[in-house]
């Protein structure tokens, strides 16, 4: 079975310092645990970042290593199916971190 991924294309682009508090509050989480991160060649905008996440898998190892979770792939997965249909980092991390 294979998943189309289709990402809305009229979103307005910010700088990374305008993300969303979830979305930063998972990479500390994270980062406390270990995840290093080392960010793309490209401008960093907050959409290259929700899917430079998306790709990392270390930062879902260490994200699952500081909520205790069992697994980390199925909230990875859960993630970016998310984000295909149309859902925002933002709203997912606040969901998974409450």
């Amino acid at each position: 079975m294979s998943a189309i991924f289709r990402f809305p294309t009229q979103r307005a682009s910010m700088a990374v310092e305008d993300a969303d508090g979830p979305m930063r509050s998972a990479m500390h989480r994270a980062t406390e645990s270990g995840w290093k991160f080392n960010p793309p060649e490209t401008e960093l905008t907050s959409e290259v970042l929700v899917l430079h996440l998306a790709l990392d898998s270390n930062f879902w190892q260490c994200l699952a290593k500081a909520e205790r979770w069992a697994a980390w792939q199925p909230h990875r997965q859960d993630y970016i199916e998310h984000l295909a249909d149309g859902g925002t980092a933002a709203a997912f991390f606040a969901r998974l971190l409450r």
